[in-house]
């Protein structure tokens, strides 16, 4: 299992017959690094995170504090979660918004949009799990902003 993200890291072995076996719950297949269920005094039950120590609903597929997946749901939900926060798609709204800071100044827009994009996932991420995807899409934003300005003035100028 990835530590990062609670992810299998390796396929399911079909037994002889063929078949992949059933799938294991998170909570059986973590071991050490299971989240606990814990009974309260008024006899309710929670689960409590291994990572931040959360104690959310017995019912819930994650921690909805740290991110860490509790079921193979929330293990999936996890993995769509961090393509996202790795700021792909920042990125390439910032390198177009390079190409159009040529046209005219038309870039100025998705060149903003590029950089909020980058702050906010930069914001989001915790320090251990930045990438340089938010970073790369905040200065080539910057970047097509200065550009784009600088076309503009001069076209006005013409």
């Amino acid at each position: 299992m990835d530590p990062k993200t609670g992810l299998a890291v390796g396929h399911a072995d079909p037994g002889e017959d063929g078949e992949l076996p059933a799938p294991v719950h998170a909570y059986a297949a973590a071991g050490r690094a299971a989240p606990r269920i814990v009974r309260l005094p008024d006899d309710s039950l929670v689960i409590e995170c291994p990572n931040c120590r959360r104690q959310t609903d017995i019912s819930a597929n994650g921690c909805p504090d740290c991110g860490r997946p509790f079921t193979l749901e929330g293990a999936s939900q996890v993995a769509l979660a961090v393509s996202s926060e790795q700021g792909h798609e920042a990125v390439i709204v910032s390198i177009i918004a390079l190409a159009l800071s040529f046209c005219g100044g038309v870039g100025i827009v998705p060149a903003v949009i590029a950089v909020i994009l980058g702050y906010r996932r930069l914001s989001r991420a915790r320090a251990a799990d930045r990438s340089t995807g938010p970073i790369a899409a905040i200065v080539l934003g910057l970047v097509a902003c200065i550009i784009s300005i600088l076309v503009f003035a001069r076209f006005l100028a013409a």
